[in-house]
């Protein structure tokens, strides 16, 4: 099999071709794909002509929220090959995991069940994900929970995480990174396929997938589980209107249904609406007890963009979504050692609330020689209220109406030697989460956040190398911090910041010096500083830090991963791969992540405690992969 690249005028030479018959294949995006016969040993030319073709592929259904490749926005993608290289049954935040700025950390060490990450220091809360296009962050606690899509990885085609406030997109936390994933494309032919893992901590993963192809604590509670359940529905339509119009529209809904339950221990009866017990002139105010916290909620809505090509160097985008949220919060008693005036399943609070989230964007891209420029322009109406008694039993009732403008200029500028020079700023708002209003004092109600970001960077790409360097900085106007704080029923709650900001350097390089080796790299060098911090000192009360003193930081850390993995092709198999994972190689010890408190004690002395979750050490995964 040779193959050949045409010339700007469209000639190909193809030399030492084998005596006998041979199959030339042409092929251009566009166009249908033709065959010729030919008879070497002869020299000749071989004319071809293509007859142009519609062909919608299924990456136009994301393109309106994706930074291209001369975008003058800080972006990483990751293609089908990278996801498969590193997936063994993880969580999706753990396909990011050695790209430039991101920290993730594991509860149970292997990256499958519960993670966390962090893009630039942002949580999961200011990190906006799209699935297809369409919003997939909670809508009140703007958080996105891959625990409830378990190997969802094995579902991915690719996926491109943008660091900073990013392009315009649907959802509400593009407010430090935005990740986009596009599910699995189209296979025109039949298949089937096999992925077993195994490895430490009593791990376990087996995954089949099939395709038709083109058809025409002290008290020990045994029961304590942590039930979530959502089931996605997505339309996806696209339509070439012309050949300069493109149209992509989805309709979305996801039903989620779940509770967790748990025994706790001494619990006061007046916290469950429940009245204290008097058993032989004793009158008892505590009891143990399980309890059931349960949330149903429904969303659904519709996104669009429509795409406009006048000329051959200019695009035109408008695009939007409308999205509506309704969810049930709400709290039942199933058990307690004193049922006091509860009856079976008695529900001690109840809320509910509704989320309407309306946007429309408009983007322009216009090139001049190797100039490029754009502009993107984006409108959101957020509109949110909720009525109801909260699990602290405090009464719920508000209305919250929000408008944002948030727009966004750069320019790019290629050169000939395959490398790009950007800079960008742009202006994102976001909405407090659920907590904020709810825990919030009435004197003390959360305002909006305000970032604008500005970004530049340059990156090169050789015929075995790739280095990507930028820096950025990020500056917040009323950022949301943890502060101490607890409002007048007790809650700690967040509170704005005046001014806060962050700002860094990123590298991101690889290095292929053989076919069949790999060496990559991601350096993030970064500072995080709140210009003005009121820290809050209760007593005997525990409260989150925010403070950045040493003694309260995680310790550096440095970790390396080694991967191998052999392909080859057997009889009657299309493809068989051994795979073979090493985590923290070296067995580095460390912690991610952590938290810390402290209080004045009856003596009025400061008592300062540190919690860490520390990481796994070495561990291993082997994978086996059968394809049909």
């Amino acid at each position: 099999l040779l193959n050949g690249q045409t010339n700007a005028q469209g000639d190909v030479q193809l030399k030492n071709l084998k005596d006998g018959k041979t199959i030339l294949t042409v092929s251009y995006l566009g166009y249908e794909s033709l065959e010729k016969e030919v008879t070497i040993p002869k020299d000749e030319y071989v004319f071809f002509v293509l007859k142009p073709e519609v062909f919608l592929t299924d990456e136009v259904i994301v393109q309106a929220t994706r930074a291209s490749e001369n975008a003058a926005t800080t972006f990483k993608n990751l293609t089908k090959e990278d996801i498969s290289k590193n997936n063994m049954g993880q969580e999706v935040s753990y396909l990011l995991n050695q790209t430039p700025s991101v920290v993730v950390s594991s509860d149970a060490g292997t990256g499958i069940g519960h993670t966390s990450i962090t893009i630039r220091g942002s949580d999961a809360a200011r990190t906006n994900v799209t699935l297809n296009g369409i919003p997939y962050n909670d809508p009140e606690s703007l958080g996105s929970f891959w625990v409830n899509m378990p190997d969802f990885s094995s579902s991915i085609d690719n996926i491109q995480i943008q660091r900073g406030v990013g392009t315009s997109t649907n959802g509400a936390s593009a407010f430090g990174a935005s990740i986009n994933i596009q599910t699995n494309t189209r296979q025109d032919t039949a298949y089937a396929e096999l992925d077993n893992s195994f490895g430490s901590y009593q791990t376990v993963k087996n995954t089949v997938k099939l395709g038709t192809g083109l058809i025409n604590n002290e008290f020990s509670y045994k029961d304590q589980t942590d039930n979530y359940q959502q089931t996605h529905y997505q339309l996806l339509y696209s339509n070439s209107l012309s050949t300069k119009f493109l149209l992509n529209s989805a309709l979305h809904y996801t039903r989620g249904e779940g509770f967790y339950k748990e025994f706790k221990k001494g619990q006061k009866f007046s916290n469950y609406q429940l009245d204290n017990v008097v058993i032989g002139g004793e009158t008892i105010k505590k009891t143990d007890l399980v309890r059931q916290r349960w949330l149903r909620s429904d969303f659904y809505g519709m996104t669009y963009s429509l795409r406009y090509t006048p000329l051959e160097n200019l695009n035109l985008t408008l695009g939007g979504a409308y999205n509506i949220y309704e969810g049930d919060h709400f709290g039942e008693v199933i058990w307690a050692q004193y049922a006091s005036n509860g009856s079976l399943d008695h529900r001690y609070y109840d809320n509910s609330a509704t989320k309407k989230d309306f946007n429309s964007y408009l983007k322009a891209d216009y090139r001049i020689n190797n100039l490029s420029l754009f502009a993107d322009l984006q409108y959101r109406n957020v509109d949110y209220s909720y009525q109801g008694i909260n699990r602290d039993l405090s009464s719920l009732q508000q209305q919250i109406n929000l408008n944002f403008f948030n727009p966004k200029v750069g320019f790019s500028v290629s050169f000939d030697n395959n490398s790009l020079a950007y800079a960008s700023v742009a202006v994102a708002n976001k909405e407090p989460i659920r907590r904020d209003y709810t825990d919030s004092s009435p004197d003390s109600q959360p305002t909006p956040e305000r970032l604008t970001d500005f970004e530049a960077g340059y990156k090169v790409n050789g015929t075995n190398y790739s280095i990507g360097v930028n820096g950025y900085a990020m500056f917040y106007k009323n950022q949301l911090v943890t502060t101490g704080f607890i409002n007048d029923v007790g809650s700690a709650v967040r509170l704005n910041v005046d001014k806060s900001y962050r700002s860094g350097l990123e590298l991101d390089a690889k290095w292929k010096p053989l076919k069949e080796f790999t060496w990559s790299a991601a350096i993030s060098v970064s500072k995080n500083i709140i210009n003005d911090y009121t820290y809050y000192i209760d007593e005997l009360d525990a409260n989150l830090d925010n403070t950045a003193s040493d003694h309260k930081s995680v310790d550096a850390f440095f970790v390396n991963d080694l991967r191998l993995s052999y392909q080859t092709k057997l009889k009657g198999l299309k493809n068989i791969g051994i795979m073979l994972r090493v985590n923290n190689l070296f067995d580095e010890l460390y912690e991610a992540n952590g938290y810390t408190y402290g209080y004045y004690n009856d003596q009025k002395v400061l008592e300062e405690y540190n919690f860490y979750f520390p990481q796994a050490t070495r561990n291993f995964m082997l994978g086996l992969n059968v394809r049909f």
